[in-house]
């Protein structure tokens, strides 16, 4: 995960893990990102399934290949994090069922870390996953691909899904944050 922006990090020794504020014209704000995806060895592995062998994918890209230990990779992002003076990070499980793996990076640094989910709330299993996710996991947010919770409309050839697991998976989602 090397980076090409070359930021100094303001790291603020006595803060655990957070860094300084940066001085912006709306005064002096740490800097958060919102939206980053965890793509993790799990991730690359389900990427990789439909090939012959997880090498061939490997060899195709741009950056090294990330470890399979999620704590190990979460290491990696951190010194990223530093380098460009990120204090916190939303980090995404890219792909259904990686819940495991930004709870890992989560727990690890869990002043820099918040760990959201990949979810297809209609999904036979959403609900089971959303409830595992925030209940063992202590996932914080989940995310969803539009195409995931939208159906398109039957002139297009598909047909919708029942709308049932995506109102159950949305509830086990509002149980959580109500506590």
């Amino acid at each position: 995960m090397a980076g090409a922006f070359g930021v100094d990090s303001n790291r603020d020794r006595n803060l655990r893990g957070t860094l300084a504020a940066v001085n912006t014209p709306f005064g002096d704000l740490k800097v958060a990102d919102a939206h980053a995806h965890f793509f993790s060895h799990n991730f690359f592995r389900t990427l990789a399934a439909s090939l012959k062998s997880p090498e061939i994918l490997k060899e195709k890209l741009p950056f090294d290949f990330p470890p399979e230990d999620p704590v190990a990779l979460a290491g990696r992002w951190i010194q990223e994090l530093d380098r460009h003076g990120v204090a916190r990070s939303v980090l995404i499980a890219s792909v259904p069922g990686d819940e495991e793996s930004v709870a890992a990076a989560a727990q690890a640094y869990p002043e820099r870390f918040i760990p959201y989910f990949m979810l297809n709330p209609r999904a036979p299993d959403g609900v089971e996953r959303t409830r595992r996710a925030f209940r063992e996991l202590g996932l914080r947010g989940s995310a969803s691909f539009p195409r995931c919770i939208y159906c398109l409309d039957e002139s297009q050839g598909r047909r919708c899904p029942g709308p049932s697991r995506g109102r159950e998976a949305a509830r086990a989602s509002k149980e959580r944050l109500s506590r």
